[in-house]
C-alpha cells in the first residue's frame, strides 16, 4: 500500500471506523511484494494494481497522482518558479521508490550516482 494513502487517509480514518464498527478488527501489514500477500491470510487488502495476483478480484479505488519536485539547487536562478510542465521538461523523472526499475534514468544529469530511499 502506498505510504501516502495509509498515512494521509487510512490511518486517520481508522478511529472513526472503529467507533462505527466495534466488532471489526483491522490489522495493517506493509507488503514488499506479491509473495508477502500470498503467504498470509487476508479478508481484504488495499494494494497497488501491480501487486495483485491474476486470481484477485480487484475494485478500483482512485487514480494515483504523482507530482514532480526538484531541489532548488538544480535551478539556474534562485527562487525560480516553474510550472509542472516546465519542471517535467527540464528535469524528466529519474527514479521512483515505487518504480525502482526506472532508477538512474536521469540521475547523472542531476549529479546523482546512487538513489537511496
Amino acid at each position: 500500500m502506498n505510504p501516502t494513502f495509509s498515512t494521509h487517509w487510512l490511518i486517520p480514518n481508522l478511529r472513526e471506523f472503529n467507533k462505527i464498527n466495534p466488532d471489526i478488527i483491522v490489522n495493517i501489514h506493509s507488503l514488499a511484494n506479491i509473495g508477502d500477500f500470498l503467504n498470509r491470510e487476508y479478508d481484504a487488502a488495499i494494494m497497488r494494481e501491480d501487486f495483485c495476483s491474476p486470481w484477485s478480484e480487484v475494485e478500483y479505488l482512485f487514480e494515483e497522482e504523482i507530482l514532480p519536485v526538484c531541489s532548488g539547487s538544480l535551478l539556474p536562478q534562485p527562487n525560480q518558479k516553474l510550472t509542472v510542465e516546465e519542471l517535467l521538461n527540464e528535469f524528466p523523472p529519474f527514479a521512483s521508490k515505487y518504480a525502482p526499475s526506472k532508477a538512474g534514468r536521469n540521475g547523472s544529469r542531476c549529479r546523482i550516482s546512487t538513489v537511496r530511499w
